[in-house]
């Protein structure tokens, strides 16, 4: 896979497979901050 490959799936970027900037919000993001958020269970607390 390429780094443009990999690039065009980055979230952090946007819906906009060119944008190499991370974006504050959008529909994604906020979706996926929105469940990350529901976590219990972390790294740091898994000891």
């Amino acid at each position: 896979m390429s780094v443009k490959e990999v690039h065009a799936w980055n979230f952090r970027f946007g819906p906009d497979p060119a944008n190499r900037a991370d974006v504050t919000s959008g529909d994604l993001m906020d979706t996926i901050v929105k469940y990350w958020g529901r976590n219990t269970i972390r790294p740091s607390k898994s000891e």
